[in-house]
C-alpha cells in the first residue's frame, strides 16, 4: 500500500500530539523522504531534541549527542543547572567518583532531558558495535524514570540486527508510521526548485520504472541536467525521444533499480558488447525500455563513469536533429496550406495571403519538386502572379547557392515551371564526389543516418581499404570506429554485415602482422576479448 507523505505527516504529527504513544517510530526505505517528512513538521513541535545514531559506537555517543543538544535548545535555568554539575563534578577527583569530563556531562543528562520529545534517526546505521539492545534499552529507562518520549526514524530493510528488531518491536514501539510514497510524491520533492523543461517528461519516466528514492531521483534530473545544460530549447519530441534512455543510465548508475542492474551490464548490452555471466532478467528489462544505442548514449556513460561530459559533441548530435524537425514542423504547414487550398471552406483571401508572405521568407527551403508542386497548385486555384512571385524568390536565392544543382538534380521538363528548366539547364553538373570510408562511418556517428552514396561506399569496402582507414585514425576517432562495427554488424542491412565481414578480416591481419605497433595490440586485445 503506498503512503502519500501528507497523510504519512498528518498520522505522525498525530501521534507526537497524543501523550500515550510514548514510542513512535518512522519507518520507510532509504531515500524515500522520512527525514524530510519530520523537518516538515519539526516548526509545530518545538523544543525537541535530534540527535543520529549515525557511526555511533555505543550508548554513550548516543547519550553526549544528546547532551549537546540539549544545550542548545535548553532555557537558560537548565543551562545553568547544566554548567554547575559539571562543575561540581568535575571538582572531585577522578579516583573517588571514576568520571572523566564526559562522564561529568552525562550526570547531568537526566535533568536536561526530563518531560523532553527525542528523536534519534539514522539508526539503523549506527556502528556495528552499537547493539540496537542498547538503544532499545535507553530509550526503556528514559522513558520509564525520565518520562520522555522518542521518535525513532529508521529503515527497517537496512538493520543488521533485525531479530532483535522484532522481538523488541512490540514491547517498546507504541506507534509505527511506515512511509511508502508515491513515485509523484518522491518527484515532487526531489525536483523542487529545478526549472527545466524536462521536468514533466522526466515525471512520467520515473513513475513508470516506480522510483521511490528521493535521493536517486535528485541526483539522476541533476545528471541529466548536466549532460543537456545547453539543450534547454529541444523540441518536445527529442526530449521524449532521448531523456528516459539518459534517466534509464542514471538509475543504473545510482544503483537505483530493485533488481540491481548495474551502469556497466546495461551499456554492454545497449552496445551488443559480451556480459559475464549473463542476467536474463536484467536482459529483459533493457531490452523491454528499447534503450537507444547511439552517441548520445555514449556520451552519458561516459559522463557516468567519467564524471567529464563532453557538451560539444551534444550539441553537434542534436544539430540534424533539430533542424530534421524544424524542416518537419515546416513541410506539415506547407501541407497543411495546401489540403485548405483545396478543401477548406474557412480559408479566406487574407489568410492565403498572410500565409504566402511569411513563407516568401523560407521558400528556398523547398526543395525544386516541392516548388514546382506548390507552383502548380497555386495557379489551379487562382494566384498565378503569387505563383510566380514565389518562384522569383526561390531563383533570386539558388542563383547565390553554389549547390543549387543538388536542388534541381531530380527535376524533370515536363513537370517544372519554364523559368526552373531554363534556370537549370545553364548549371553545370557538380563531379560526383566518392564519399571516403572514414567519412561514412564519421557521418553516421554524428548524425545517426546514412546517405545512399555512403551506403555504397560500406557495401563496396574491402579489407586493404579498412585496413588503411584504421592506420590513419587518430586516438580520439578509432575507439568510436571500433565499437561501432560491432554495434551495427547485427543488423539485417546487408551493407553492414559486409562491412563488418571486411573490418574485422582487416582488425585480424594488422593484429597478426603489426603485432608490436599500438594499433595491433589494441586491436588484437579485443578481438580476443570478443572471441574472435
Amino acid at each position: 500500500m503506498k503512503t502519500s507523505i501528507q497523510t504519512a505527516a498528518d498520522a505522525l504529527q498525530s501521534a507526537l500530539s497524543n501523550p500515550a504513544y510514548r514510542v513512535i517510530a518512522l519507518t520507510g526505505k532509504w531515500g524515500t523522504g522520512k527525514t524530510y517528512l519530520w523537518q516538515t513538521l519539526k516548526p509545530k513541535n518545538k523544543g525537541v531534541l535530534e540527535v543520529s545514531a549515525f557511526g555511533a559506537r555505543n550508548i554513550e555517543d548516543i547519550k553526549r549527542k544528546l547532551f549537546q543538544d540539549s544545550i542548545k535548545v535548553s532555557n537558560i535555568e537548565a543551562k545553568d543547572f547544566a554548567v554547575s554539575a559539571i562543575n561540581v563534578l568535575e571538582a572531585i577527583p577522578k579516583k573517588f567518583l571514576g568520571l572523566s569530563v564526559g562522564d561529568a556531562a552525562l550526570a547531568a543528562l537526566p535533568q536536561m532531558v526530563k518531560k523532553k520529545t527525542i528523536i534519534i534517526d539514522d539508526v539503523e546505521r549506527k556502528n556495528k558495535s552499537l547493539e540496537i539492545s542498547e538503544v532499545l534499552g535507553l530509550i526503556n529507562e528514559f522513558t520509564e524514570k525520565y518520562n520522555c518520549r522518542f521518535l525513532l526514524i529508521l529503515n527497517t530493510d537496512s538493520m543488521e540486527d533485525k531479530q532483535i528488531w522484532q522481538s523488541l518491536h512490540e514491547k517498546v514501539i507504541d506507534k509505527e508510521i511506515a512511509l511508502n510514497p508515491t513515485s509523484a510524491d518522491s518527484f515532487k520533492i526531489a525536483a523542487g526548485g529545478l526549472d527545466t523543461p524536462i521536468i514533466t517528461i522526466a515525471k512520467e519516466v520515473f513513475a513508470e520504472y516506480k522510483i521511490q528514492n528521493i535521493r536517486i531521483i535528485k541526483k539522476t534530473l541533476e545528471a541529466v541536467i548536466e549532460i543537456l545544460p545547453k539543450q534547454n530549447s529541444l523540441p518536445e519530441s527529442l526530449y521524449r525521444a532521448y531523456i528516459p534512455t539518459l534517466i534509464f543510465l542514471g538509475i543504473c548508475y545510482f544503483r537505483g533499480f530493485s533488481n540491481g542492474v548495474t551502469l556497466d551490464y546495461a551499456a554492454n548490452h545497449i552496445f551488443r558488447q559480451p556480459n559475464e555471466p549473463k542476467n536474463e532478467e536484467w536482459d529483459a528489462m533493457i531490452s523491454k525500455i528499447a534503450i537507444r544505442a547511439n552517441k548520445l548514449s555514449e556520451l552519458a556513460i561516459d559522463y557516468f563513469r567519467l564524471g567529464v561530459m563532453a557538451h560539444e559533441d551534444v550539441a553537434i548530435f542534436f544539430k540534424p536533429l533539430k533542424a530534421n524537425i524544424k524542416n518537419a514542423e515546416f513541410q506539415n504547414r506547407i501541407d497543411t496550406f495546401i489540403k485548405d487550398l483545396y478543401w477548406s471552406l474557412e480559408q479566406t483571401e487574407t489568410d492565403v495571403q498572410s500565409f504566402l508572405l511569411i513563407l516568401t521568407k523560407k521558400i528556398y527551403r523547398l526543395d525544386a519538386g516541392q516548388i514546382s508542386r506548390f507552383f502548380d497548385d497555386l495557379c489551379l486555384h487562382g494566384y498565378k502572379s503569387e505563383a510566380e512571385h514565389l518562384l522569383s524568390a526561390w531563383l533570386e536565392k539558388a542563383k547565390s547557392d553554389p549547390d543549387a544543382y543538388k536542388k534541381l538534380e531530380y527535376v524533370y521538363r515536363e513537370r517544372a515551371p519554364k523559368r526552373l528548366w531554363e534556370f537549370k539547364a545553364k548549371l553545370n553538373p557538380p563531379e560526383e564526389k566518392i564519399v571516403s570510408l572514414k567519412e561514412a562511418v564519421q557521418s553516421y556517428l554524428l548524425t545517426d543516418q546514412l546517405t545512399q552514396k555512403s551506403i555504397n561506399t560500406l557495401s563496396s569496402a574491402t579489407k586493404e581499404e579498412y585496413e588503411s582507414t584504421l592506420k590513419s585514425l587518430t586516438t580520439a576517432e578509432l575507439k568510436d570506429f571500433f565499437e561501432l562495427h560491432f554495434r551495427l554488424g547485427e543488423r539485417r542491412e546487408n551493407y553492414w554485415r559486409s562491412a563488418q565481414e571486411s573490418f574485422i578480416a582487416a582488425c585480424k591481419d594488422i593484429s597478426m602482422t603489426a603485432t608490436e605497433t599500438k594499433l595491433g595490440i589494441i586491436l588484437g586485445r579485443e578481438l580476443k576479448l570478443r572471441k574472435l
